[in-house]
């Protein structure tokens, strides 16, 4: 399997997964070619912006999430996997913080 034939599977499989969450899910490249070629991967997951990358090495998630556009009231996640390793979810602490604030208000937390 070639390296984008990985990355388009695992852009498929995050999309079912974030689903019953998302009910619209997408990927950007079958419904918004402008947020695709702004790194978005996944689309209609409001209030996130997704980048899902399935890499081993030479991935610098500092350069991802600022190559990712910035749009008022939604926050950039990369989903990161390696192979045999599970996924990771990746946003700034500021994003991170602003979260946990808003659970906190609301009571969840």
């Amino acid at each position: 399997m070639n390296v984008k034939q990985k990355g388009n599977r695992f852009e498929q499989l995050i999309a079912r997964l974030l689903r019953p969450f998302f009910p619209d899910v997408a990927t950007s490249r079958e419904r918004d070619r402008w947020l695709d070629s702004q790194g978005v991967d996944l689309v209609n997951t409001y209030p996130f912006l997704i980048q899902a990358k399935h890499v081993e090495r030479g991935l610098d998630p500092h350069k991802v999430l600022e190559h990712m556009p910035e749009i008022d009231g939604q926050y950039n996640l990369l989903l990161w996997k390696k192979n045999r390793k599970g996924v990771l979810v990746v946003l700034s602490l500021e994003d991170a913080s602003e979260l946990l604030y808003m659970l906190k208000r609301e009571k969840i937390i």
